[in-house]
């Protein structure tokens, strides 16, 4: 579905905000916020199907490895200092190959010939990480809105999602941390005249993700 370029934001931000709220936590949680850098590599769009004339299954799109950044902010239970909550955003640019498009069943026939894409991910997750002093691995996951937009499709979308994690987050100094985290995405998208004048496809995004992250605790 069409957006301006601040909908989605706007309302992945209410979104997200919506989910930390509904566990609100008490004066004296952990609370952080931290940012990441890292590498995407999507497994390319699968499970993908043709919209509008396009119609049938099409194949596989590959797609290429990116840059990641993103920031975070969340709490740690006073009372469960084991169990924590985040609010989680990245983005990545993990651009489509060239790729003829091919077929079985339906009618029609387009050329992807490379296409820059963009996909940004709200999430809040639940998180369970080891009560160390100084050495704390840590997994989690969680429900989220991903927003993908491409320049030569008639629409940018915004679509529920899932994420999970698992890492390890050191304490460098007081108040200061640095983590190590695997990331995975998952998400079903869509893209209207992707492929030329009435023909787009639907499919499946999923994409690993190796983030390096630096925090700070309060």
């Amino acid at each position: 579905m069409t957006r301006s370029n601040w909908q989605p934001w706007l309302a992945g931000a209410v979104f997200c905000a919506a989910l930390l709220g509904v566990w609100a936590p008490p004066a004296q949680a952990e609370w952080f916020v931290g940012g990441t850098v890292g590498a995407t590599i999507p497994n390319g769009l699968t499970n993908t199907s043709g919209t509008g004339q396009q119609g049938g299954t099409l194949n596989t799109f590959t797609q290429q490895t990116a840059l990641s950044y993103g920031g975070k902010a969340g709490y740690f239970f006073e009372s469960h200092k084991w169990l924590g909550l985040d609010m989680d955003v990245s983005t990545a640019t993990p651009n489509i190959n060239s790729k003829q498009a091919s077929f079985t069943g339906g009618s029609g026939l387009g050329a992807n010939n490379g296409q820059n894409m963009r996909v940004t991910t709200w999430s809040t997750n639940l998180i369970a990480r080891y009560p160390g002093e100084r050495f704390r691995p840590f997994v989690g996951g969680g429900l989220g809105v991903f927003f993908a937009e491409a320049p030569g499709a008639s629409s940018s979308n915004w679509n529920p999602g899932a994420t999970g994690f698992a890492g390890l987050n050191i304490l460098l100094i007081e108040h200061v941390s640095m983590s190590l985290e695997y990331r995975y995405h998952y998400a079903r998208l869509q893209f209207d005249n992707m492929l030329g004048p009435g023909r787009g496809f639907e499919a499946t995004y999923t994409s690993n993700t190796i983030n390096l992250g630096l925090n700070y605790h309060f």
